[in-house]
């Protein structure tokens, strides 16, 4: 009976786990008091009674959740694949046009140099390029003034024009067809001005500055040393070069500048301009600019005749391309035979005045007697020293480069 009453709480104990421990327990306590003690001799024990076999608890089991799977979705129909549109054709380049040809003025001024005087009557002359004979043809100023007339011949024809006086040393002229509002060509002329006087110094400054200027035309023995000496003392000159000596002399023209020292024109060949053509003292004045533009960078706006030979067509024609003309107020005379240092010291310091451009030459022999000298008294007397351009107080750095140095 005590097994099949073990089975039967087994069974229960599997169906319910909640009553296990109360089962459990009430087993071990039967098991106990069913077992007998051992004695020296046992006794007959009788048979329990068996005890009615209570009713099995019912195991009331949780409800098992019953997950509704989400509806499946209806698919949609797959859409028809779009036609691939056919390829644009690429349309054919355009052909790049032709560049238009500039068209040449119908008559022209002719080339080269003219210097007219003011208030004189003069001609200039106009090349007819496809005018029909007879065209009548005007000259103007730039505010309109009518200054000439006259009629074009097949080729070329001489206009009687006259400049009023006051005009500007470079003063532009506008050709005119009658009936037309805008010219057909322009040029500029070269204006005389006989009352223009070159420059020698400044006497307006209330200090007492000078400006030492060297010409380099043929020496070069004494350079190293004159540009050592200006340096030590803290002193910027001029130098006015040829065209020959700019071309030879690349290393001291690059020191010269880097020292902070200007540079002034003193034509190619250092010839006298008094008696050349406008053209010749063109191009005696243009070489040499246009080698320092390309060889060094540098421009300069002063030039100085050589031998000081000027008139009014030389300084007329070089205002006209753009620069300055610079002499000298005081020579020291040391290209002239037969002075000394001591002598050139002493002349300089004697008739020197404050404002006064000096003139030396490079290549002068006795540079180092005179030059320290001079530079030291001149100190003591509380005078100090500049450029050409610093003692006039002109600033170049707006002005345009004179013509035909910058291509």
């Amino acid at each position: 009976m005590m097994r099949i009453l073990r089975r039967s709480i087994a069974i229960v104990l599997l169906l319910s786990f909640p009553l296990w421990l109360a089962c459990d327990k009430a087993q071990v306590q039967a098991e106990t008091v069913a077992t007998p003690q051992p004695t020296e001799e046992p006794t007959q024990v009788p048979a329990p009674t068996p005890q009615p076999t209570a009713e099995p608890a019912t195991l009331t089991m949780p409800p098992i959740l019953e997950i509704t799977p989400a509806p499946t979705a209806v698919p949609t129909d797959t859409p028809a694949p779009t036609d691939t549109p056919a390829p644009t054709s690429t349309p054919e380049p355009t052909a790049t046009p032709a560049p238009t040809a500039t068209p040449e003025p119908q008559a022209v001024f002719a080339d080269g140099i003219q210097l007219l005087a003011p208030g004189k009557k003069a001609t200039l002359t106009v090349k007819n390029q496809s005018l029909p004979v007879g065209t009548a043809v005007e000259v103007r100023l730039s505010d309109g003034t009518v200054v000439g007339a006259g009629k074009l011949n097949k080729s070329k024809s001489d206009i009687a024009v006259t400049i009023p006086v006051g005009s500007p040393v470079r003063t532009a002229l506008y050709l005119y067809m009658n009936g037309q509002d805008w010219p057909i060509h322009s040029r500029y002329v070269a204006v005389m001005d006989s009352a223009y006087e070159p420059t020698e110094g400044n006497y307006q400054r209330e200090d007492k500055t000078v400006a030492l200027t060297f010409d380099c035309a043929f020496g070069e023995q004494n350079t190293d040393w004159l540009l050592d000496t200006l340096q030590s003392y803290n002193i910027h000159a001029t130098f006015f070069m040829t065209g020959r000596w700019v071309s030879t002399h690349g290393p001291w023209i690059e020191r010269m500048i880097a020292d902070g020292h200007e540079i002034g024109n003193h034509t190619q060949n250092h010839i006298a301009l008094s008696s050349k053509s406008p053209e010749v003292i063109a191009r005696e004045v243009t070489q040499v600019s246009q080698t320092l533009y390309k060889e060094h960078g540098y421009i300069t706006h002063l030039l100085r005749p050589p031998y000081g030979g000027r008139n009014a067509k030389v300084n007329s024609v070089i205002r006209y391309l753009g620069y300055e003309v610079i002499m000298w107020g005081q020579t020291a005379k040391d290209a002239t035979e037969g002075w000394t240092g001591p002598k050139i010291r002493d002349l300089v310091l004697k008739e020197v005045q404050p404002g006064d451009i000096i003139l030396f030459h490079n290549g002068a022999n006795t540079m180092h007697v005179y030059l320290k000298p001079i530079i030291e008294e001149l100190q003591k007397r509380g005078w100090t020293f500049g450029t050409v351009s610093e003692l006039m107080g002109w600033d170049w750095s707006d002005v345009p480069p004179p013509l035909d140095v910058v291509e």
